[in-house]
């Protein structure tokens, strides 16, 4: 698999994605693409329509173990990335969205790419749910835009390396 097969590879395992991919010329971009199947992949799972997500994440390991680099680069910064980004912006501390709640359906591949991605925040937290706690005492994270979300996490890297 390459890295222009993951949106419709995702879309196939994740049927509730309602963009048209067919008019996806108009993104200019799979990583858009992947992207914007995040969001709607956090949207399903704080609406509790969860059914889809085995399906989805056996998906997701499969692209890691049969993907070129340029496909498993697109799964990290392009679907998991985001995931973990959306995700941490709608939940609360305390509130009744789990972030974490992806973590039951990774696979060993996914998990590994997941925890690695974790560690990009600050203080190398355990679980979305620190992460939340810790940056909600900074910022409304709802306020923020995903841009703003990864310079915010490219902001911890950056302290964390000193």
């Amino acid at each position: 698999m390459h890295a222009a097969d993951v949106p419709k590879f995702l879309m196939a395992a994740f049927p509730g994605f309602y963009l048209d991919y067919e008019g996806r010329e108009a993104w200019h971009s799979d990583y858009l693409t992947v992207g914007m199947f995040a969001s709607q992949a956090v949207d399903a799972a704080r609406n509790g329509m969860l059914d889809d997500f085995p399906r989805l994440f056996n998906a997701v390991e499969q692209g890691f173990k049969a993907g070129d680099e340029a496909a498993r680069t697109m799964l990290v910064a392009g679907f998991l990335e985001d995931l973990q980004g959306i995700a941490v912006r709608f939940a609360e501390p305390g509130g009744a969205f789990d972030p974490d709640i992806f973590t039951q359906w990774l696979g060993p591949k996914t998990n590994e790419a997941w925890q690695a991605l974790l560690k990009g925040f600050r203080g190398n937290p355990p679980d979305l749910k620190t992460v939340v706690q810790g940056v909600s005492q900074e910022r409304d994270l709802r306020a923020m835009t995903q841009p703003e979300l990864l310079a915010l996490k490219r902001s911890y890297r950056h302290q964390q390396r000193k």
